[in-house]
């Protein structure tokens, strides 16, 4: 049962430091600098809202339209 569990740990650590190793090297929040990827991020997100909400507004006057076609 131990040796079960030291081969889980093992891999557990492997998995952490794999994961470490990406995001000191990879990640663009680690080379550009917190502050340059919180604002990139806010930036996507609030596209993606705009986008959303305009998705919205069309479903809502298409259902609109129909309801008055209906009437």
């Amino acid at each position: 049962m131990t040796r079960g569990l030291h081969k889980l740990s093992d891999k557990l650590q492997q998995i952490a430091k794999s994961i470490h190793r990406w995001i000191t090297t990879q990640s663009r929040m680690w080379s550009d600098g917190a502050a340059v990827y919180e604002a990139t991020f806010i930036a996507i997100q609030s596209a993606r809202g705009r986008k959303s909400i305009e998705k919205k507004r069309e479903h809502s006057q298409t259902a609109k339209n129909i309801l008055e076609a209906i009437k």
